[in-house]
């Protein structure tokens, strides 16, 4: 498996191999591991009797480190013998290579060998990624055998490398202008299309064009790259309230929590388009409101003056709480108070406002309500903890 990053001068990181979960879920550990696990390395000389009291019970999970492309001696028979009486009692054996680099290729006579009696080929896995993944796919007690055995040969988080049978498509403007602009290294090229992809990606989010996206990851589009504002083209499609866009650029693991140079993530910029369907599907993905909270206050307070309710909506469907505070320690409610508002006093108390939340003046909504001559107003505050109505 290649480096994902080398530490040199600068830091380079290879941004097409990392792992995208396909799953919109906020990021979780699992911590239940199976302990019955381990590394048993073949070599020429290695006694029947270790291997057998390696693999005997209570192990679950071993990962044989073998020699080169994933082979051993064929005439250790004696080995062969123990590995699959191991595999017929349940145990999961992942064979991994002992060099550096390379992987496992069953083709090899005593690779397949191995593969016949159930060993799992560990292709590029290394010793170390295989050993945890192990203990963590034995750890998952919900799946029966047959599915771990399933889940480890399958790439859950960019632990080995699949191979991909289709080709990808190029578009032809980059080669069309590279040709143009007398470009020939492929180092130039690269930098051309490190240029030209951002833009482009963010195009396709502002239309909700998914097929472009589509095509435009197939030319080698990193999806999560930002333009020179900061700005993925999750922010770009959760701006302009393209579900579609935005839930196939999660699919395809661009992160919620990315921030343009004004500091906001995808979430805010779908909160400012008051679209619903892209706020719920940014919060599944695990996204959260970011700012201070007297900022988020000074946000509400406004909207509340304005009587914006949509967007008043929107802000609560993201998680953040009414009950924020601006830099006077007033939160929407007072706001709405004051302007003697009932239908969004009424709203936002129905969303969880403090009518008994005091400002920097200790001043709470039912005393503005007081102040300011709102007997019907003072009613619906009231109302909230089922208090004496104003007469």
């Amino acid at each position: 498996m290649a480096p994902i990053a080398q530490m040199e001068i600068t830091i380079k990181v290879n941004y097409a191999s990392i792992y995208r979960s396909p799953f919109l879920a906020p990021f979780s550990v699992h911590d239940r591991l199976c302990r019955n696990v381990g590394l048993l390395r073949i070599f020429p000389s290695i006694s029947i009797d270790s291997v057998r009291a390696f693999l005997r019970a209570p192990t679950q999970g071993v990962v044989l480190q073998t020699f080169g492309a994933g082979n051993m001696s064929s005439r250790r028979t004696d080995i062969i013998e123990e590995i699959k009486h191991a595999v017929e009692r349940g145990c999961i054996v992942v064979n991994c290579s002992q060099c550096v680099r390379g992987q496992v290729d069953v083709h090899y006579f005593t690779g397949k060998i191995l593969y016949d009696v159930g060993v799992i080929p560990g292709s590029d896995m290394t010793a170390e990624a295989a050993l945890t993944k192990l203990a963590y796919v034995l750890g998952k007690d919900e799946w029966d055998l047959p599915t771990k055995r399933k889940m480890m040969q399958r790439n859950i988080r960019g632990e080995m490398t699949i191979a991909h049978s289709e080709t990808l498509h190029e578009l032809e403007i980059i080669p069309q202008l590279a040709k143009f602009l007398r470009i020939s290294s492929s180092y130039e090229v690269q930098l051309l299309s490190n240029a030209l992809f951002p833009p482009l990606l963010c195009h396709a989010a502002s239309k909700g064009d998914v097929d472009l996206l589509e095509n435009l990851r197939e030319s080698g589009a990193i999806l999560s790259a930002t333009d020179y504002n900061g700005r993925s083209a999750l922010h770009v499609a959760a701006s302009a309230g393209h579900t579609n866009a935005v839930i196939y650029l999660l699919k395809h693991g661009v992160s919620v929590h990315s921030r343009d140079q004004w500091d906001e993530n995808p979430l805010m910029s779908a909160i400012r388009s008051k679209n619903l369907a892209c706020i719920k599907a940014l919060r599944d993905a695990g996204a959260v409101p970011v700012g201070n909270p007297v900022d988020l206050g000074v946000e509400l307070c406004l909207l509340a003056s304005r009587g914006d309710v949509d967007a008043l909506g929107a802000w609560i469907a993201a998680g953040v709480d009414i009950n924020e505070k601006d830099y006077e320690g007033r939160t929407a409610l007072h706001v709405a108070v004051c302007a003697g508002n009932e239908e969004l006093v009424t709203y936002l108390l129905a969303r969880g406002a403090n009518p008994e939340a005091t400002d920097n003046a200790s001043y709470t909504p039912i005393d503005e309500a007081k102040r300011r001559g709102f007997p019907s107003i003072l009613n619906i505050l009231k109302m909230k903890y089922d208090l004496p109505h104003v007469p």
